[in-house]
C-alpha cells in the first residue's frame, strides 16, 4: 500500500529499503492498522540516534515506529 508514498526527499518506501549499506540505527516505521511486517516496515537506517530521529520526522503517516541500535540488538526508542 505504501510503495507509492514519497517522503520530502523524494523517495518511495521501497527506495528506502534499497539502500545497500546498513548502518548503526535502523527505523521500522508505518501506520497502525496497515503495517507491511518485518522488514518491509523499515524505512531506514542511519549512522546516529539524531539522524534516525530526523528520518522519522519525514514519514508523517507513521502511527508507531522502532528505532533499534545494531551494536546492541536494543530497541532504544518506539511509539506503540
Amino acid at each position: 500500500m505504501f510503495e507509492s508514498l514519497k517522503n520530502p526527499n523524494g523517495y518511495s518506501n521501497a527506495e528506502m529499503r534499497e539502500e545497500r549499506t546498513m548502518k548503526r540505527f535502523l527505523i521500522f516505521a508505518n501506520e497502525r492498522y496497515y503495517p507491511a511486517g518485518g522488514w518491509r516496515d523499515l524505512i531506514g537506517s542511519t549512522e546516529t540516534y539524531n539522524d534516525a530521529l530526523d528520518l522519522l520526522l519525514t514519514f508523517d503517516y507513521a502511527e508507531w515506529f522502532q528505532i533499534v541500535d545494531t551494536e546492541t540488538g536494543q530497541i532504544v526508542k518506539e511509539k506503540e
